[in-house]
């Protein structure tokens, strides 16, 4: 089926070597804490930029997020004042303060609680409602059943979990403005490239139906294309036949549901 809105997706919160230090300052004690290496999304990073401040400092640390702006809050459950050393930072070169949305040119001291200025990763916003859109709970599978007769007669499934996926199409995307009936952007096909190029590393990513809504979700990886089944190359396709130049579609995603 196609839907009448457009959706929304999350992406884009991994941790590698060259984003991993938290430098921060407990009653003037400069402490480094680092973030587990590995690919996350938007909630789950949360966690674990909590237990990285929590396993160095003395101070119980929280990490909430604003889903709506995506934007992290770090501060103590107890309110004793910290700083965060965005700039002077013994490991500033390879801090995590950047993908987390705290930017500028200055250490954030004095407080208890400190907002990011940004965003956490990127959001990409689809142009157009997915078109032959199925949901999640629409396509379920036993992972690795096996269908057994019993004596007696009876058919069992023996299985330890279900996998869900969720498929669809991108119809329309496209840089040509001015529009009428799709989301205008100038940059909408660096925009679904952006996205289309993280989502096959099989990096977990957050899925929105209705992108007004940021806080029902569902956490998914990218599980297939109609150009590649194990979900780690796409094709963007011009639609020149139906002679729209500079419109391109993507066919067949499969979105397959992870745990958060």
């Amino acid at each position: 089926m196609a839907l009448n809105n457009y959706s929304k997706f999350y992406y884009g919160q991994t941790i590698t070597r060259t984003n991993l230090y938290l430098n921060f300052q407990e009653d003037g004690d400069p402490l480094t804490a680092r973030v587990e290496i590995g690919a996350y999304t938007l909630t789950s990073l949360a966690g674990k930029v909590a237990t990285a401040l929590n396993a160095i400092g003395d101070y119980e640390y929280e990490v909430s997020v604003d889903r709506a702006s995506r934007k992290y809050t770090i501060s103590t459950a107890g309110g004793e004042p910290f700083s965060l050393l965005i700039f002077t930072g013994a490991n500033s070169t390879a801090s995590a303060f950047g993908i987390l949305g705290f930017t500028g040119v200055a250490d954030l001291t004095g407080s208890n609680s400190y907002e990011a200025a940004e965003g956490c990763g990127y959001e990409y916003i689809t142009q157009t409602p997915l078109a032959n859109f199925s949901d999640f709970k629409h396509n379920k599978e036993k992972q690795d059943a096996s269908v057994n007769e019993t004596v007696e007669g009876l058919t069992e499934v023996i299985s330890y979990s279900t996998i869900e996926r969720m498929k669809c199409d991108f119809p329309l995307i496209t840089n040509v403005t001015p529009q009428k009936y799709i989301r205008e952007t100038a940059t909408g096909l660096q925009e679904a490239e952006a996205f289309l190029d993280y989502c096959i590393t099989k990096a977990p990513i957050e899925f929105m139906e209705l992108h007004t809504n940021s806080e029902i979700f569902t956490t998914c990886i990218l599980d297939k294309t109609d150009k590649n089944s194990k979900g780690v190359g796409y094709t963007l396709k011009e639609k020149v036949r139906q002679s729209l130049p500079f419109y391109y579609e993507i066919k067949g995603l499969t979105f397959k549901k992870i745990e958060g």
